[in-house]
């Protein structure tokens, strides 16, 4: 809903490799910045409709 196939994959690769999801946090890149924005927009909606 939040996100496109190209962002659920990347999200998904979190779960396997931790520290990948920190990198991306803290990355400079402007895709990696644009990616994270997204990242916790899906985490606030999903919890707002869980709730």
């Amino acid at each position: 809903m939040t996100l496109s196939e190209a962002d659920q994959k990347k999200g998904a690769s979190f779960w396997s490799d931790p520290q990948r999801a920190q990198d991306v946090r803290q990355s400079d890149n402007v895709f990696n910045e644009a990616f994270w924005l997204r990242w916790k927009n899906f985490g606030q909606t999903s919890e707002a409709m869980c709730s």
